[in-house]
């Protein structure tokens, strides 16, 4: 359970436990973006400011994008 003021770091080592993920290779998305900083609060984040709120957890690294244009 996440309300307002767990931190980043809290609501990923919850999703840790649960999960088995590991907390470096989570990336959690809100508003299509991805959530960085790890010491600040769901609510320092903006995050669930009108009730319930969804945070997507992607499991790995992001993709690296290559410019085929500038591959020789």
């Amino acid at each position: 359970v996440c309300d307002g003021t767990n931190t980043l770091q809290e609501l990923k080592a919850a999703i840790e436990s649960k999960t088995q993920i590991p907390v470096t290779s989570q990336r959690l998305l809100y508003g299509g973006r991805e959530l960085q900083n790890a010491s600040r609060t769901i609510r320092q984040l903006n995050i669930g400011q009108h009730g319930n709120f969804n945070i997507h957890l992607v499991s790995g690294k992001p993709a690296v994008l290559v410019d085929t244009d500038a591959i020789t």
